[in-house]
């Protein structure tokens, strides 16, 4: 209703420009307004009245809570990192695979990359910062627990209007699948040693 537009009017014939996010219902729906008011100013500089200016952004706004939804529930471990490394964005299912969480301050743990992989995560993130390819590669967390997590990484660069933003990772936890593997070829190993032992016995 009118409540949630007079404080920022007020704002408004203040002499401040304000710029807000409204909802407005309208029919059985209820649509998303991004409104601006722009002071009008008369030849001694006084406020005499207000530019409004208003633009429906229900779609839009719909699209973003559509795409958080799908970020936050996919169980692939998603972040983006921009030029500087920073950590722009990141969903859950990344800090549960990184064994990471948010600090006090609320900013992201780093999540530390095991020394022997270090520098081909860093080459990796080269790659995909250079090409238009995606690049991917089987490497090792290590969480504060001191436990290993095997990831299946993917790192892509993010470009908007052809100009290189950042860069997009999605992660795998593979942890389970490579203990399995370890186990089957053990387990293959041993019953070949037996055998062995059996046609040494026999001999």
């Amino acid at each position: 209703g009118y409540a949630q537009f007079a404080p920022q009017l007020d704002r408004a014939l203040a002499g401040e420009r304000v710029s807000f996010d409204a909802e407005l219902p309208r029919g059985d729906e209820v649509r998303a307004l991004r409104v601006t008011y722009v002071p009008e100013r008369d030849a001694e500089g006084r406020v005499c009245g207000v530019f409004s200016m208003a633009s429906d952004v229900t779609d839009i706004k719909r699209a973003e809570q559509w795409l958080r939804l799908v970020m936050e529930s996919s169980p692939l471990g998603i972040a983006i990192r921009g030029l500087d490394r920073e950590l722009l964005y990141a969903n859950a299912a990344w800090y549960r695979v990184t064994g990471t969480a948010m600090v006090e301050d609320g900013t992201p743990e780093e999540p530390v990359v095991h020394p022997d992989d270090v520098a081909g995560v860093a080459a990796d993130r080269q790659a995909a910062m250079s090409s238009a390819a995606t690049v991917s590669r089987e490497f090792r967390y290590v969480p504060a627990d001191g436990t290993v997590v095997w990831v299946h990484g993917y790192m892509t660069r993010l470009e908007r209007a052809g100009r290189v933003e950042g860069v997009l990772s999605m992660l795998q936890d593979i942890t389970q699948r490579r203990l399995d593997a370890q186990l089957a070829a053990r387990s293959a190993a041993l019953a070949r040693s037996n055998e062995e032992l059996e046609r040494f016995a026999y001999v």
